[in-house]
């Protein structure tokens, strides 16, 4: 008996699983064709157009433009203030950039100051302006002061910086760093490096102070300062830890002084000797009129 021809599988079966894998991958190519269809390279990027207008970063879209703005506000009834520019530029959030600005605060007593500046920003939520670039402040009373750049709080009723500034208000003069100007009670308060100067007409010494904080009542016509206080007039010296002065209406001339803490007066040399110190916890002195020595 004749052996049976043996059937070789294994051949079969590969050349089966070969044409299967053309397949799939001739169906692969077929359905990629498909797909990419209309489409050729990557995706282009998506570009974004900045506006036209002249825009400063970060403010948002402009909503509007025009050349007079005026806004104003009251308080209890009476007008508390009013700021215009001569330019406006509305952006998006009710924020507002201000050329040529103005800014007018009234007070209690119906009297008012004026603060004018380059440039400003105004935002209507928080009731809130910024004077930029030449700022200065002129009031009734005679009161004028200049910096860099001024903050308005419309809800404390309050001007605020912390460049450095200088101001005058009848034979006051001086310089500071910072300021606090509390509108309703005409108080101002410079926090730092402050010199202040008392200048008189009738050839009376100018008496000079400089301290580290001084706060200053124009109603009261008082100026209070505080940390290292020295006090100078002609050859005479005073220091302390505070003190107080009190001027006459016309504010150039101290009409009375107080201070405290640590209190040393070095009195100028005299035909009678030389300097003399005295050493005290307090020291107080009230002038006559022009040309009281201390």
């Amino acid at each position: 008996m004749e052996p049976s021809p043996r059937i070789h599988v294994r051949p079969h079966l590969a050349v089966t699983a070969l044409r299967v894998l053309i397949l799939a991958v001739l169906a692969g190519f077929g359905l990629a064709l498909v797909l990419s269809y209309g489409h050729k390279g990557k995706p282009q990027a998506v570009i974004t157009m900045a506006p036209s207008s002249p825009t400063p970063p970060g403010q948002g879209p402009v909503l509007n433009k025009s050349d007079e703005f005026e806004i104003s506000g009251s308080r209890e009834g009476r007008p508390a203030f009013t700021l215009s520019a001569r330019t406006v530029t509305g952006f998006e959030g009710d924020r507002k950039l201000m050329d040529g600005v103005r800014l007018t605060l009234h007070d209690e007593e119906g009297g008012s100051i004026t603060v004018t500046g380059l440039n400003g920003q105004f935002d209507a939520p928080s009731r809130r302006a910024q004077l930029t670039g030449d700022v200065h402040i002129e009031g009734a009373d005679g009161l004028s002061l200049s910096t860099g750049t001024l903050f308005y709080d419309s809800d404390r009723d309050m001007i605020f910086t912390a460049d450095p500034i200088t101001f005058r208000v009848g034979g006051l003069e001086g310089e500071g760093r910072g300021l606090n100007y509390l509108a309703s009670e005409r108080q101002i308060k410079i926090p730092d490096q402050v010199r202040l100067r008392v200048t008189a007409e009738d050839g009376t010494p100018t008496t000079t102070v400089s301290a580290g904080d001084l706060l200053a009542s124009l109603r009261g016509n008082t100026a209070v300062f505080t940390d290292d206080v020295r006090l100078e007039r002609g050859g005479d010296v005073l220091r302390g830890n505070y003190m107080k002065l009190v001027f006459d209406e016309s504010r150039r001339h101290v009409t009375s002084l107080s201070a405290f803490g640590d209190v040393v007066a070095t009195l100028a040399h005299s035909a009678q000797g030389p300097p003399s110190e005295l050493h005290a916890d307090s020291f107080k002195a009230r002038l006559a009129g022009p040309g009281e020595a201390m």
